[in-house]
């Protein structure tokens, strides 16, 4: 289940966009993990967060892998940003896809840093 968050822009026009049902839990994860965290998703056409971790920042676009594919796919601004974007980018769409993805990270970043 998608919930949907209503809010205001500068013009005082409202504006609506979905959280998928999973991503409080996931961010949550990611928190107590230790990586910090910031929400995004009211930004139109971009990822949902953006979490700094092992001196890096990643934007990350949170599916529910529970939902059918048709409902996991990428709406049409979350896909152009994504095709065109250069830099890193992830979709995780489970609580254990964020632990494998952060310790990977992590992984990567020692290996890295005892050369």
């Amino acid at each position: 289940m998608n919930i949907k968050i209503i809010f205001l822009d500068i013009k005082d026009t409202p504006m609506v966009y979905k959280v998928d049902a999973n991503q409080k839990e996931m961010l949550d994860t990611a928190r107590r993990m230790g990586a910090s965290v910031k929400i995004v998703a009211m930004v139109p056409g971009f990822v949902d967060a953006v979490l700094g971790w092992c001196k890096q920042n990643f934007l990350v676009e949170i599916k529910n892998g529970k939902n059918p594919p048709s409902q996991q796919k990428l709406t049409f601004m979350e896909q152009q940003f994504k095709d065109n974007w250069k830099g890193q980018y992830c979709i995780l769409k489970s609580n254990d896809e964020m632990i494998a993805f952060l310790t990977l990270e992590r992984r990567k970043y020692l290996e890295k840093k005892s050369l």
